[in-house]
Formats: structure tokens, C-alpha cells, sequence
């Protein structure tokens, strides 16, 4: 079963139309839900919850919940109250790499035309907006290339993070 939702920059999920709450109309049972956005790598819960016709509220967002995988989602707890899916899968291919091949920087480079590295491309909603401040920047402040390597740990760019719970 899949519903495609709209996840807001505060975390919450809403049907299509902004309505709320995002109504599932499935079968009764057991469920495993799953969060999914472009260019981040997912995260899906450790454990189904049984579902009825009554309401079931999640909050992914929360460090008190152990909803997910340890991993699945990162933040600092003390500076940022909201744990967030991991940015930088502008390929789509569930792990975010700095280097090698697939990686994630070179679409980056190709979108802005490969030659020239300042080139910014304004007002485009991409995979490769990773920062999604609706422009694609290789170099320079708010560029969308080191949030990639920051992502993967920020010292080792071959090192590599895979989404974790499914493929």
C-alpha cells in the first residue's frame, strides 16, 4: 500500500490538498509505515502498529520516539528539537556517496553545465537542489555539494551512508 503525501517543512504529513489528518483508507491490520522524500534517503519504523478505522498518529520528529531505526534519521537533540530524513540522494539510489561511481556530487556539476563550477540555477525545484532553497549551486555559501559530504560524515568522502530499514 502507498499514498503519496505532502511532508511539510515542520514535519507534519498532509494529503495533496493540505488536508489533515492524512486519511490512509486501507484494510484493516498490521502495518510498517515508511517516509519517503526526493533527494533524502527514507526511513521506515522498527515495528507495525495495528490499524483500524480509528485514528493513529505518528511523530517521527520527536527524539523521545523509537519509532525508526537507529540512524534512519539524524539532528542534535539539544540544538534542533526535530530529527530530519538524511539529505544528498540526488541519484535516487537509496545512498548518499561523495565520491565514486554513482555518486551524488556529479549530477550536481552536470545540472549547472559540467564546465563551470560557479554557474548557480535559479528557481528550479531538482534532486539536485539538495539544501531545497529552490537553487542548484556547486561552490559558494548554501551550495548544495557539501551538504553531501556533510551528510556522510564531513572527513572520509569515500565513506558512504545507505538508507536503512528497506530498499
Amino acid at each position: 500500500f502507498s499514498r503519496p503525501a505532502l511532508l511539510q517543512r515542520d514535519g507534519d504529513v498532509v494529503g495533496l490538498d493540505g488536508s489533515w489528518p492524512l486519511v490512509l483508507n486501507m484494510n484493516q491490520g498490521s502495518y510498517v509505515a515508511a517516509v519517503r522524500h526526493r533527494n533524502h534517503l527514507g526511513a521506515v519504523e522498527k515495528f507495525g502498529d495495528w490499524y483500524t478505522d480509528t485514528s493513529l498518529v505518528k511523530d517521527y520528529t520527536d527524539w523521545t520516539s523509537m519509532l525508526c531505526w537507529i540512524g534512519a534519521m539524524h539532528g542534535d537533540s539539544i540544538q534542533d528539537p526535530n530529527r530530519q530524513l538524511w539529505c544528498g540522494d540526488v541519484d535516487f539510489d537509496h545512498t548518499i556517496r561523495y565520491t565514486g561511481a554513482p555518486n551524488d556530487r556529479d549530477p550536481i556539476l552536470q545540472t549547472i553545465g559540467g564546465t563551470v563550477p560557479t554557474t548557480v540555477i535559479q528557481n528550479v525545484y531538482a534532486g539536485e537542489d539538495v539544501n531545497m532553497d529552490g537553487a542548484i549551486k556547486y561552490v559558494g555559501v548554501r551550495n548544495d555539494r557539501d551538504l553531501i559530504l556533510q551528510n556522510i560524515g564531513g572527513v572520509t568522502p569515500t565513506a558512504t551512508r545507505t538508507q536503512i530499514g528497506f530498499q
